[in-house]
């Protein structure tokens, strides 16, 4: 257990310091401004209506947690892929104490960075979060779902050059598919299939819960998801750790 929390101070310092602060805290703010701005200035010719900012804060702010997923593969390609290893396996600390410490580190660094961001939008935004509690909680579902990705993509990159790469594409792609339901909603009624794609899309269910809305569903099938990229994290993990 000793071992366990200096790993996790450890690496939960260096995340304090990682430019990845940037991406979770500072590029959801400047967009919130920004939609902000422009809604400020399309308000009257939108008949009083906030057509931008309305409903995209809290799917923005939860989308951008995904860019946590960095965190985690940057440090296990960095330690575990290089000589650094070497001394860890003949160091009395077991690899997946290691693994584990690393994971938990960049979990609840991403979840401060996100609470960090709740706040702000709360008190300059007047964004409406509802129960704190609830948003912790959907946050903590959200980042787990980052740093278990983050944990597949290192298995399956050879550097962390490559690491980066998918870390990013994938917190891109998550930032663009957690908007699309609010953007494609305003354009036309996706219906059907579509439509239920959408609904159950980590952000849009994450979203949800905070606005007191399916929240067993919400919160079930977060944490289903969270099971299966567990096992796989496991399952792939067993296989590759011989040969990393």
């Amino acid at each position: 257990m000793n071992t366990f929390l200096w790993i996790f101070r450890h690496y939960f310092k260096k995340n304090l310091l990682s430019p990845t602060n940037l991406l979770v805290i500072g590029l959801p703010l400047v967009f919130l401004t920004a939609f902000t701005l422009i809604d400020m200035f399309v308000y009257d010719v939108a008949g009083g209506q906030y057509v931008i900012f309305s409903g995209i804060a809290i799917p923005l702010v939860l989308g951008f947690q995904f860019f946590g997923a960095d965190l985690t593969a940057d440090w296990l390609h960095g330690d575990l892929k290089t000589s650094t290893r070497q001394r860890l396996l003949v160091s009395p600390i077991d690899q997946r104490v290691f693994f584990t410490g690393i994971m938990t580190a960049g979990w609840l660094t991403n979840v401060l960075y996100g609470g960090v961001v709740v706040a702000v939008t709360a008190l300059v935004f007047d964004v409406a979060w509802g129960n704190f509690g609830v948003v912790l909680a959907v946050m903590l579902c959200i980042s787990l779902i980052t740093q278990l990705v983050g944990a597949i993509i290192f298995y399956f990159t050879k550097d962390e050059k490559s690491g980066n790469r998918l870390t990013y594409l994938f917190g891109e792609i998550m930032i663009g598919i957690s908007l699309l339901p609010i953007v494609a909603g305003n354009i036309f009624s996706p219906g059907g299939a579509l439509e239920a794609i959408f609904d159950h899309l980590p952000v849009s269910l994450g979203t949800q819960v905070v606005e007191g809305n399916n929240m067993a569903l919400g919160f079930g099938v977060l944490i289903l998801i969270n099971a299966i990229l567990a096992a796989v994290v496991l399952l792939v993990g067993r296989r590759r750790n011989d040969g990393i």
